[in-house]
């Protein structure tokens, strides 16, 4: 999994590795990356680390986005109806939540509502982008690292495009079964593409 940064927010993370269930989960976000005045990342480690439940671990991240969309909404100074009414509309978080290797579930926050996406049907791997989350490696059912290294500079090419804001830095996030997900950040395709090809196959 690969996190994308907005270029004018490079210093903000937008992905972070859980404590869940007496092992991990992995989550990457797009959107607002402070909400409240409060980093989004934050957010998500203090919603996690407050959870009781380990099966309730994605409702308790996109509640905890919600009670701080809620309060942002409520605590700010409106200067006028037509930026709130802007904020309600365009405010969101998209995150993109690993449980499990392989056990994906993308949610859509925002001000007003919550919403669940089903992940790319057949995608293996995905890409978090500012606005938008990509699958790719459909068709293929194990690992395959030499795919990965052809296919995710080129998903970030593509996501990008239509994303004036998106490109480098990204975070990239290995995690591979009975291990510990890994995450380093890579701050152009050179360093991905260098990172990716020392990954032990």
């Amino acid at each position: 999994m690969a996190s994308d940064f907005s270029k004018f927010e490079t210093g903000v993370k937008k992905s972070a590795v859980l404590a869940h269930n007496g092992g991990y989960a992995v989550v990457a976000f797009t959107g607002d990356g402070e909400i409240n005045g409060k980093l989004t990342r934050d957010i998500l480690i203090e919603s996690a680390a407050r959870n009781a439940k380990p099966e309730n671990l994605t409702g308790s991240l996109v509640e905890g986005l919600k009670v701080e969309f809620a309060a942002d909404v409520a605590n700010y100074a409106w200067k006028n109806p037509t930026d709130k009414e802007k904020y309600l509309r365009e405010a969101k978080v998209v995150l993109h939540i690993l449980i499990a290797p392989h056990e994906h579930c993308i949610w859509e926050v925002t001000p007003s509502q919550s919403k669940n996406h089903p992940f790319p049907a057949g995608a293996n791997e995905s890409f978090s982008g500012v606005k938008k989350i990509g699958g790719f490696a459909n068709g293929y059912r194990h690992w395959d690292l030499n795919l990965v290294r052809s296919l995710l500079p080129k998903c970030i090419d593509d996501l990008c495009t239509t994303e004036p804001t998106c490109g480098y830095p990204v975070d990239v996030t290995v995690w591979r079964l009975d291990d510990v997900p890994e995450t380093v950040r890579c701050n152009d395709l050179n360093t991905l593409d260098s990172h990716l090809a020392a990954l032990p196959l």
